[in-house]
């Protein structure tokens, strides 16, 4: 049975470590492999206390399985928008609208194995005008704009 955790945490980021900053960690877990979406959402405040009332107010809601108040750490993610999937180094490509990485043998493997139960998810693989295979899967990332 497939199963969806979803995570906020607040932690420091900003070139100085000074920006308490929300990013939403979503991961999927099938009974075969999993895979992780983790998303900027927004800089929440530079005031502690601030913040604690914000974390204190989102998980009142319980909308996330976990909320996260890393205080006074810096969150181990910078940029915007990340993805984790078979232990293959992802990229996002320049339009946003899907992550892609090289396969590995395990991942062939496993592909073998689940191919039309990863296709459901939004896995494909191609090979490219250079004759190497990637692994796309489709970004979850919504219109944004530069000035973030």
């Amino acid at each position: 049975m497939d199963k969806l955790i979803k995570n906020a945490y607040f932690g420091l980021t900003g070139k100085f470590q000074m920006y308490y900053t929300l990013y939403v960690e979503s991961i999927f877990v099938t009974e075969n492999y999993s895979y992780t979406h983790i998303d900027y959402i927004r800089n929440v405040s530079k005031d502690t206390v601030k913040t604690e009332k914000i974390v204190n107010d989102l998980k009142q809601k319980k909308s996330f399985n976990n909320v996260i108040f890393e205080v006074d750490t810096p969150l181990k993610w910078s940029g915007k928008h990340h993805f984790e999937a078979f232990n293959l180094c992802w990229s996002l490509s320049k339009n946003k609208k899907h992550f892609y990485a090289c396969p590995d043998c395990a991942f062939w493997d496993l592909w073998k194995v689940n191919k039309e139960g990863m296709k459901a998810k939004g896995f494909w693989v191609m090979k490219t005008y250079e004759n190497e295979w990637l692994v796309f899967k489709k970004s979850e990332i919504t219109m944004e704009s530069d000035s973030e």
